[in-house]
């Protein structure tokens, strides 16, 4: 695991928690998380622990799941999901993967973890089709809706290209953390309004560390 937020309002619908597993390879240029692409990063996290921490949410009513890529961690993602399916029947479970739908079909594990998800957002992040749809960061990206509650809280938004995007900023252990699916330019731009009121980003996750 990379990390974990709550309340999240800015990925999905309603009050969400958020969790970004650590460790992608597939790299898309312009990934605003590099942070969370080496597998040796991170934490390693029991999934009992993280089903007692969404159980302790008050007002839970979804979780997203972004990375990283989540779906290279397939056996302990289905393990989660599972036990959220058990424990919180009425949450919905949003998936962000940087595989198309077809490859996430074609692969056994893959497709046994991605059958316990409400919505799955599937495809690599290309630059120059941003933005995309409602939570989605480029126009290639589709939003899968998986199940009849995905269809109840996602089915209005589907693939329409001009919904808003929230941006969410959080403080945690020390750190700021903006949560959401920037527009390009954006992250480049609160950045430079940060240094106009003399606030200096040190360490960003959307640029490689020297």
């Amino acid at each position: 695991m990379s990390r974990r937020h709550f309340p999240v309002t800015s990925l999905g619908p309603g009050i969400r928690a958020g969790l970004w597993v650590q460790g992608c390879t597939i790299g898309c240029p312009g990934c605003m998380s590099l942070d969370t692409w080496d597998p040796a990063g991170g934490s390693t996290t029991p999934i009992a622990e993280l089903l007692a921490w969404l159980c302790e949410r008050p007002g839970l009513t979804g979780v997203t799941i972004s990375g990283g890529e989540p779906f290279q961690q397939p056996e302990p993602l289905g393990a989660l999901l599972r036990g959220l399916r058990a424990q919180l029947p009425a949450v919905d479970v949003l998936v962000y993967s940087g595989y198309t739908t077809a490859a996430l079909r074609r692969s056994p594990r893959r497709a046994a973890a991605m059958q316990w998800c409400d919505v799955v957002v599937t495809g690599p992040y290309v630059a120059r089709r941003a933005p995309g749809g409602a939570w989605r960061g480029s126009a290639n990206q589709r939003l899968e809706i998986l199940t009849p509650l995905g269809r109840e809280r996602f089915g209005a938004v589907g693939e329409g290209a001009g919904a808003a995007r929230p941006l969410q900023v959080g403080l945690d252990d020390g750190r700021w953390w903006l949560i959401g699916v920037p527009a390009p330019g954006d992250l480049n731009r609160i950045e430079q309004a940060l240094a106009r009121r003399g606030v200096e980003l040190a360490d960003v996750s959307w640029r490689p560390r020297p």
